[in-house]
């Protein structure tokens, strides 16, 4: 299971909304890393530790963030319930099979 956040602002730049999401999410001290950007298929990759665990953001330039954390789903259900209280991210429910 993922969590897709499309930001209500900026859409065309979702990496310029990269620090808002930080703060939003400031509670659980994520700290980044590792980036790749992954240029062929258009998305950066940013891998993040977190006093709930670790979590990787998948932001691709049609303006989606993929939030993802095949190992510790808890992680994604404490960052949903963080971002669930800001008027900035719109949450879409994803099946990750259909991304196979």
């Amino acid at each position: 299971m993922g969590v897709e956040l499309q930001p209500v602002m900026s859409v065309d730049k979702p990496l310029d909304d990269l620090n808002s999401f930080v703060q939003a999410i400031a509670s659980i001290h994520p700290k980044k890393t590792k980036v790749t950007d992954l240029w062929m298929n258009d998305e950066v990759l940013i891998e993040f530790a977190s006093d709930c665990g670790d979590f990787d953001l998948s932001i691709v330039n049609w303006g989606s963030v993929f939030i993802m954390a095949p190992k510790k789903q808890s992680v994604i259900m404490r960052i949903d319930e963080l971002l669930s209280s800001h008027n900035s991210y719109v949450k879409l429910q994803l099946d990750m099979g259909e991304y196979k």
